[in-house]
């Protein structure tokens, strides 16, 4: 592993801890050069993702727009970063799995929008007014009225 900082190949591993959804393993590294500290996190990588978009093109899953997109809808909420990183990781998992190298983007859309509404209902609303392309106040109703069944 190279050290961010001096780009030297001459690092070791200090703390290594499995994550909170077990499906990654962060490790504390040391630059023998520098003496930097870093930290990294391996993943498994079962298979590429493809997302296809409702305009027909197809494209790499890109697990930083999903997790900017959560982030987005969580902000100012009390949802941790250990929350979201646990939803973005079982949601990349869920779609390694899937048959077919190629998901449709609804899906991963209705993915974000099952898992939003178990964390937290304000962020849900948040995440659907844009997904669902709300234009005005009514649109929320619906939505608002499915999160007031719950509660």
């Amino acid at each position: 592993m190279r050290c961010p900082f001096c780009n030297s190949v001459d690092t070791s591993v200090k703390n290594s801890r499995p994550s909170d959804c077990k499906m990654s393993v962060r490790r504390r590294r040391s630059c023998d050069s520098c003496n930097s500290r870093f930290t990294t996190v391996e993943e498994l990588l079962l298979k590429p993702v493809k997302v296809l978009k409702k305009d027909g093109s197809v494209e790499a899953f890109d697990r930083q727009k999903l997790l900017t997109s959560i982030i987005l809808a969580t902000k100012k909420r009390p949802v941790t970063r250990d929350q979201i990183d646990m939803v973005v990781s079982n949601m990349f998992y869920k779609l390694e799995a899937i048959k077919g190298s190629v998901v449709p983007s609804g899906v991963i859309g209705g993915m974000v929008m099952e898992s939003l509404f178990a964390l937290d209902k304000v962020s849900y609303i948040r995440f659907a007014s844009v997904y669902m392309n709300f234009s005005d106040v009514n649109d929320f109703s619906g939505i608002v009225e499915r999160v007031q069944e719950v509660v």
